[in-house]
């Protein structure tokens, strides 16, 4: 069994084989281990002074759960020529679970991220680039102002008709809105009217800064050659893409087009045992924003063929014959998604623009003909 101690800090002469790091705000736990099995514990460390720990002791690894800061943690890490492994935080879990009783402490959990580096089976979390957090910066930003404009409408239309003033639910006319409570000042009082006309010019100020961030994620996908290729793709636009690069890294990693989709969480569950094979529910795994992306996606392909503006390709096929088999719209859109992101996949990997007389093809046909 390991000796373990608590130490004010780590003796930088020693050799260390891992360094598991609990993340908290302020002061991380870190736990390492040696050469010789020897467990030493810092249970106060600031950020600060790892990272000076870090430059001063020999290369190593570093291990840690993916939460806020972990990122550019991780950068600086391998800046100063370290290995950095990101583990889930559902292997930290189990593992306390497993060894220590399920009894979950800063200690135990730098503790479970040290051992869990070592396991050759578990796949880390890849770090992200800078050019990527950056991305997903400006995606999260425009996120929380669309959240915030579609929250304050909601509740515009939701006093307004407290009043008999209705609005339509698809149509969003500012300047309509804005004469329909100015007709009714003498039955609202003009301290309400104006009230609601705040809301209105909130929703206005909303779409300008809006747009604004529309143009910094446009002006981004520019300078990657990548970005006119995946836009060529039918149903994907710029919000896809810009998502899209800013998680998928090199689509080298992935062992085929499937694997891309599963990563996505486009596959379904296992739940076989025994001589059963059986198949759950779609796993949902990975990226919720680009998986709601690829779904926004397919929806458009799925109406433009009941349309009849698709044009005759094997896609269109392949929609056509999933529609004569009756298959559910939920379970059409699942489908059709994770078919998107095979092709999505062929495109990054072979360098490719879409061809509408090659989409919809099998897997392997598909990876084929893409070269």
């Amino acid at each position: 069994m390991s000796r373990k101690h608590t130490a004010k800090e780590f003796d930088k002469s020693n050799k260390w084989l891992v360094i598991g790091v609990d993340l908290a705000k302020y002061d991380n736990t870190i736990v390492g281990i040696t050469e010789d099995g020897e467990v030493q514990i810092i249970e106060r460390i600031s950020t600060e002074d790892l990272l000076e720990l870090a430059s001063e002791i020999q290369p190593t690894t570093f291990a840690m759960e993916p939460c806020n800061g972990a990122n550019i943690l991780s950068l600086n890490l391998q800046a100063k020529g370290h290995e950095v492994k990101t583990i889930s935080g559902a292997a930290v879990k189990d593992w306390v679970k497993v060894h220590l009783a399920g009894q979950k402490t800063d200690r135990n959990d730098a503790l479970a991220l040290a051992h869990l580096s070592r396991d050759t089976m578990l796949k880390p979390i890849r770090t992200k680039t800078v050019t990527e957090m950056r991305m997903q910066s400006i995606y999260a930003a425009r996120k929380q102002l669309v959240k915030c404009r579609t929250s304050i409408l909601v509740s515009l239309k939701g006093m307004s008709q407290a009043w008999g003033i209705l609005f339509s639910a698809q149509r969003r006319n500012l300047k309509k809105m804005r004469e329909s409570l100015e007709d009714k000042v003498e039955l609202l009082s003009q301290p309400v009217v104006d009230a609601l006309l705040q809301m209105i010019d909130s929703v206005a100020r909303l779409d300008k800064e809006i747009e604004a961030l529309e143009s910094v994620m446009k002006d981004q996908l520019s300078q990657d050659e990548r970005a006119q290729r995946i836009q060529s793709t039918l149903g994907i636009g710029f919000v896809g893409t810009h998502r899209l690069l800013s998680t998928c890294g090199d689509p080298n990693r992935f062992k085929g087009p499937k694997s891309f989709a599963a990563y996505y969480g486009l596959v379904p569950n296992n739940k076989s045992t025994g001589h059963n094979y059986r198949v759950g529910k779609c796993s949902c795994h990975g990226d919720a924003e680009m998986r709601s992306c690829l779904y926004q996606s397919a929806a458009v392909l799925y109406m433009q063929n009941v349309k009849n503006m698709l044009p005759d390709c094997a896609l269109k096929q392949w929609i056509d014959k999933k529609v004569s088999q009756k298959m559910m719209w939920g379970k059409m859109i699942i489908a059709l998604a994770a078919k998107l992101a095979r092709i999505l996949w062929a495109l990054l990997k072979y360098d490719a623009y879409f061809n509408l007389s090659k989409a919809g093809l099998s897997r392997s046909m598909l990876a084929q003909q893409v070269k």
